[in-house]
């Protein structure tokens, strides 16, 4: 069970590139698991509707249970909507995974640097990117028990 309440674990991806946004979706659509994608497609957009535009009610009911985060953003590098995310006491416990296509040590150091949770290099592969989320479900949501603060 998800911080939620519910067995669908409620995911919020930060991504600009429609390509990836459909690979996302399609994988979704195509496996057994139980997940609710919103997609929004810049980080201030993502930051103002987490911490500005749901109310504490709203928030409950809507609050992700995991972060997707492209870390190629332009509005607001992913090292700012990080930064913004880990500070704030509504976002902070929100498991959030770097996605890139790049995956050089560096890159994925510079992500931890940042209070990522863990880092998954980008597949345009539907099958791929249900064997990413099948992992990510597990790792993330069936095992552990998050505190939804």
């Amino acid at each position: 069970m998800m911080a939620n309440g519910s067995s669908v674990l409620r995911v919020l991806m930060i991504e600009e590139d429609p390509a990836d946004i459909r690979v996302m979706r399609d994988a979704l659509a195509e496996g057994e698991l139980p997940f609710a994608l919103k997609v929004i497609s810049d980080g201030v957009a993502a930051i103002d509707w987490m911490i500005n535009e749901c109310g504490e009610t709203d928030w409950r009911k809507r609050r992700p249970d995991l972060i997707l985060l492209n870390l190629e953003l332009t509005s607001l590098s992913a090292r700012s909507v990080l930064l913004i995310l880990k500070a704030h006491v509504r976002t902070r416990a929100i498991p959030v995974i770097v996605m890139s296509r790049s995956c050089g040590e560096l890159v994925i150091q510079d992500a931890s640097d940042h209070r990522a949770n863990c880092y998954v290099e980008k597949s345009g592969n539907r099958q791929a990117m249900l064997q990413i989320l099948r992992g990510v479900r597990m790792f993330w949501m069936d095992a552990p028990r998050l505190s939804d603060r």
